[in-house]
């Protein structure tokens, strides 16, 4: 994704190591290794953040 297209936005969930942690799984799109889907993935959960907590961005 372009810097640009996200600086209205609110970052989207970061994941880490190890893929599971107390029970919660890393979702498999981030460890498919396509970078494009990881990429679309990404925008689409910080534009989901950015609606629910700053609706007025």
């Amino acid at each position: 994704f372009a810097p640009g297209l996200m600086s209205n936005l609110i970052e989207g969930p970061v994941f880490t190591r190890p893929v599971q942690w107390r029970g919660l799984d890393v979702p498999a799109i981030l460890t498919s290794g396509d970078h494009a889907a990881i990429s679309r993935w990404r925008l689409e959960q910080a534009q989901l953040r950015t609606n629910e907590y700053r609706p007025d961005l």
